[in-house]
């Protein structure tokens, strides 16, 4: 990863630090806005965030990261009484904008040129070899989908659609299911394929890791380049055990589970193992942190983090009241902490590139094959067919587009974090309004990011060292 430009700004008499300068193109296209004699206020979409020695300031408008010392935070609060040259600086760079400013059409309008103009060629794939699995999880949001495997005819075909668009620079596989293992011929045959026709690739595989075993981890090493795994995890042996309700008669898949990360992470491969967070298993999900991080302390190879469970999917569903968000938002962050305390939770830092996409669904350079070799765009829809298929070159580009259309929720327009927060229309799993639970857990996980950010900057050996 590329060191981040950080660059060091005094003005006259005031101590302020760029620590991420903005986004190029914003800068390009927007530029400075003028000083004029109005009132002024702070633009919608800045996050504050105190720190020992002052307060950073992001703005999610521009992608601008600033520090000011203690010193200056006290007239912060009277934007009137600001120092010339710092209320200068702010409204020339978007901080502080006039009392009738409109920061939501300025914000949608550079979004949609930005996103044009950073659109990429197809480079990832998502290939979900089966829509089949060999646990019973009793809140999978694909309850009820088809069954079905990729045989090998299709498996060849999609090997050589990838060679086909194949334009010289690297590739990125990832495999999923269901359990991509449950029928794990078909990442063999793409990959050897690829291979043979000297594709750059690397892959990824979101699975439960129950099918791993020595000969299938040194095959992912070494044909399927296999560099990160998603393993999730729910609980301590019984809960997890239950939870998951496996096909065999194995005893204790949970150790069984265990040891595969271990082993994954032996042989250089990195493990994101996810903690579902749901009513039924959170008191437990503490005793796993626990467990976890005295297992996997100091391992580079592990990262934990911790996601609520889907609301109204699965075999049971059901939303969850005001009361019972509470307690779980409150249980995810004790959850997040211990694992950060035991330094088994990754924050990547703060960039000046903007978010483009919510997800693969709206990202034109990624594309999912289901079992039958159709197109989807989406993991989570697989049963939409007429995007086109790895037996012809064209893609259906005008249903893509209805696919990626967003929605905007009644707590959007006035959200501070818009410009970081996408959402779609037709997400499976967007069951519910974005909720102010949700809307300040959001808030909270970009604000650990600033600090994040704001302590490479301070200790720039910390950054070489960890990424």
């Amino acid at each position: 990863m590329e060191r981040l430009n950080t660059v060091p700004f005094l003005l006259e008499n005031i101590e302020l630090k760029v620590i991420v300068r903005k986004n190029p193109v914003f800068e390009a296209t927007v530029g400075i806005q003028l000083k004029e004699k109005v009132k002024y206020r702070f633009l919608r979409y800045l996050l504050f965030e105190r720190v020992d020695e002052g307060v950073l300031i992001l703005n999610l408008l521009s992608r601008e990261l600033l520090f000011l010392s203690n010193n200056e935070i006290v007239t912060l609060n009277e934007i009137n009484m600001l120092d010339c040259n710092l209320e200068t600086y702010l409204i020339e760079n978007w901080f502080l904008v006039p009392q009738d400013f409109n920061e939501y059409i300025l914000y949608n309008q550079f979004f949609e040129l930005y996103r044009n103009i950073s659109k990429k060629p197809l480079n990832k794939y998502t290939i979900i070899t089966t829509t089949d699995c060999n646990a019973r999880c009793f809140y999978c949001y694909q309850y009820g989908v088809t069954k079905f495997n990729m045989d090998d005819s299709v498996s060849n075909a999609v090997a050589d659609y990838i060679i086909r668009k194949y334009r010289g620079d690297k590739i990125h596989i990832s495999w999923f299911g269901g359990e991509p293992l449950f029928n794990a011929l078909p990442i063999d045959i793409i990959s050897n394929k690829l291979l043979k026709a000297n594709v750059s690739f690397n892959s990824s595989m979101i699975s439960n890791g129950y099918l791993f075993n020595h000969e299938t981890i040194k095959q992912a090493v070494d044909i399927w380049k296999l560099r990160k795994v998603q393993i999730t995890l729910d609980g301590t042996e019984k809960i997890y055990n239950r939870c998951k309700a496996y096909i065999y008669e194995d005893q204790n898949p949970y150790d069984r589970v265990i040891s595969n990360i271990q082993e994954l992470t032996d042989n250089g491969i990195d493990v994101a193992l996810r903690l579902n967070v749901g009513l039924h298993n959170v008191e437990d999900l503490t005793k796993l942190s626990g467990i976890l991080a005295t297992k996997f302390k100091g391992n580079r190879k592990i990262h934990i983090y911790a996601h609520l469970l889907f609301e109204n999917v699965g075999i049971k569903p059901r939303m969850n009241t005001e009361e019972e968000r509470k307690f779980l938002y409150d249980a995810l962050y004790r959850i997040e902490e211990l694992i950060d305390n035991n330094g088994l939770f990754k924050v990547a830092p703060l960039t000046n590139e903007y978010k483009l996409n919510a997800c693969m669904a709206d990202d034109y350079s990624s594309l999912v094959i289901t079992p039958s070799g159709n197109f989807a765009k989406c993991e989570n829809i697989v049963d939409i067919n007429d995007l086109g298929s790895v037996f012809e070159d064209s893609i259906n580009y005008k249903e893509i587009e209805m696919i990626s259309e967003r929605v905007i929720f009644s707590l959007c327009e006035n959200c501070s974090i818009l410009p970081h927060c996408i959402n779609l229309k037709t997400c499976p799993t967007q069951k519910v309004e974005c909720h102010c639970r949700e809307q300040q857990y959001r808030i909270n996980k970009i604000k650990r990011r600033m600090i994040k950010t704001y302590e490479i900057f301070l200790k720039p050996q910390h950054f070489t060292e960890n990424f």
